[in-house]
């Protein structure tokens, strides 16, 4: 399983591409609809491909990067005072002057 920091690393990085390639198609769609470049019902066609394939693309990009986020706020960080309310952590971890640890105590 990939660490916490790679996961971060991964999301910068689909982020990265996601700003670079969100509006790669939108030049070509806005020429194909100007009626200019390419016309009749081939052009049609292509374009309503064009179009579809756009809107997979966005669907692509968001995905992985909804999914990263998902996967990173799903990750458990414990760090030293978290250890007390661990289920596998011994009591003897615990310090009087340690409000979670004292919390699971009382309960």
């Amino acid at each position: 399983m990939a660490t916490r920091a790679e996961l971060v690393n991964a999301l910068r990085r689909a982020q990265e591409l996601s700003d670079q390639h969100w509006h790669s198609l939108d030049r070509p769609l806005l020429q194909m609809s100007s009626g200019r470049t390419w016309t009749g019902p081939t052009a049609d066609r292509f374009a309503g491909d064009l179009t579809h394939q756009r809107a997979e693309l966005w669907r692509g990009l968001r995905g992985v990067i909804d999914h990263l986020h998902e996967t990173i706020s799903n990750l458990t960080t414990m760090g030293p005072r978290d250890e007390c309310l661990s289920p596998r952590s011994m009591p003897e971890k615990c310090t009087s002057s340690d409000t979670a640890c004292r919390m699971r105590e009382k309960a």
